[in-house]
């Protein structure tokens, strides 16, 4: 996947976290616990930080070696399972997945956010 590609799913994620933080504001707290929200919340600052952050790296490409797209890939992935794993366990009880599923994704996605941003350490040219 291009650097282009990347960019472009993170500025879809960015508007997606947008439309998020303004429904969790305007709606959320009439369906929701207010824990449920601040969970949500978390997951929206992540989906935020890490996009914008995709978006930086990929602009200045030049400054990694051939490992960035790992790094790349492991942060694109991380924030979709991290986020988009504590969405849905939030709305559990109105989508109806089975928890079973979900809850061991967060964390997954969690490790493979820490390891992107170790990979890409590691893809810094001298």
């Amino acid at each position: 996947m291009s650097t282009n590609n990347i960019i472009r799913i993170s500025i879809i994620l960015i508007i997606i976290a947008i439309i998020l933080e303004a429904f969790s504001s305007h709606f959320l707290n009439k369906v929701l616990l207010e824990k449920q929200i601040n969970s949500i919340n978390v997951g929206i600052r992540y989906q935020l930080f890490h996009s914008l952050s995709l978006i930086v790296i990929c602009l200045n490409k030049k400054k990694f070696n051939k490992h960035l797209n790992k790094s790349l890939y492991l942060m694109l992935l991380g924030t979709i399972f991290f986020c988009f794993s504590i969405y849905l366990l939030n709305f559990n009880s109105y989508i109806e997945i089975p928890l079973f599923i979900l809850g061991p994704i967060t964390p997954i996605g969690g490790v493979l956010l820490i390891f992107s941003w170790v990979v890409l350490l590691l893809a810094l040219k001298n």
